[in-house]
């Protein structure tokens, strides 16, 4: 069986369906996660995710184009690839090509961009992932664990694509809610020693972090605290600017660098994606599209709405209205 076959037959588990991305890693290892729709569409996802002690296997598709930022718990490893090669995602602002594995260990997180995503997070407790290491390398040292791409051959990434759906389908036997199972301890031990094995074959070739870019991340993190911390009153191009400690021409080359799109059309599509998320927040449902407009610092009601339909395919009062009939 080829690998789109594989992935395709993976189609026969449930996903869980929803329209706040973000929502899927609710209860996991993640301890910030900030999704903006890029692309138009009602921005629906897919996910199905296998929890065991010490791994964690999440598969995500989204069709509009997406950036999402994921700060996952400090004591966690977090590895990423697509399912189906697509030339534009981005991770961390690296372009992702065929058999490439991106690792991440940073306190600040990873930001991952694309369309039609197909997706396999991987989470694995560090200290698990380190003592696997060790024991198939008899003690040597564990390779990076942050900024590094493993860039496995087609054999390799088939071997990975087939126990990951593998896993998948032996977690499928226990579920725990729609699209959520749990993943059977000898399922996971193998993973785990596969990925280990993986991590120390490619280790010498792994692409090691680029200054420049862990910079530009760096800076575009920075932009985006001083446009929250000033919500309220609007921010500027060159209040961003003095935040981040960089020009105007900079501030710009980082942002296309990271996330492919300038700094103040991501912060537009970041405040329509937020206050969809509000408007779609069951806990603490808004009662008018406007409070949710003025809490985020929008005064312009009838641009809003209209940006917003173009965004969504919907207007913001038709959002609240559905979550107000459920």
């Amino acid at each position: 069986m080829g690998q789109s076959e594989k992935i395709k037959s993976a189609d026969r588990m449930t996903y869980r369906t929803g329209r706040r991305l973000g929502g899927h890693v609710a209860g996991l290892p993640v301890l910030e996660t900030e999704t903006v729709q890029l692309g138009s569409g009602r921005g629906e996802f897919y996910t199905r995710t296998a929890v065991g002690r010490d791994l964690v296997l999440i598969q995500t598709r989204v069709l509009p184009k997406m950036i999402a930022h994921i700060v996952p718990d400090p004591a966690w490893v977090s590895l990423m690839l697509t399912l189906d090669y697509r030339d534009d995602f981005l991770f961390n602002g690296a372009a992702a090509r065929p058999g490439d594995v991106f690792i991440s260990s940073n306190p600040s997180g990873y930001t991952t961009a694309g369309k039609c995503r197909n997706t396999l997070a991987i989470g694995i407790r560090r200290s698990r992932l380190e003592r696997a290491i060790r024991a198939l390398s008899g003690g040597a040292d564990v390779p990076p664990l942050h900024g590094h791409r493993l860039a496995l051959d087609r054999a390799q990434s088939d071997t990975l694509m087939q126990a990951a759906l593998a896993a998948m389908y032996s977690a499928s036997c226990y579920p725990l809610e729609q699209g959520r199972f749990i993943l059977p301890e000898t399922v996971e031990s193998d993973f785990i020693s596969l990925l280990s094995s993986l991590m120390l074959s490619q280790s010498a070739n792994s692409v090691s972090r680029d200054p420049d870019r862990f910079q530009s991340m760096q800076i575009v993190r920075a932009a985006v605290r001083a446009h929250d911390a000033q919500r309220g009153e609007g921010v500027s191009l060159a209040q961003l600017c003095d935040a981040s400690g960089v020009g105007h021409t900079w501030l710009s080359k980082c942002f296309h660098d990271v996330l492919g799109i300038s700094p103040m059309a991501y912060l537009h599509a970041r405040r329509l994606s937020e206050a969809r998320a509000r408007l779609l927040d069951q806990s603490n449902p808004p009662a008018l599209v406007k409070d949710v407009a003025l809490s985020l610092g929008i005064l312009h009601f009838g641009r809003f709405a209209a940006d917003y339909r173009a965004r969504f395919k919907e207007k913001p009062s038709d959002t609240l209205a559905t979550m107000t009939r459920k």
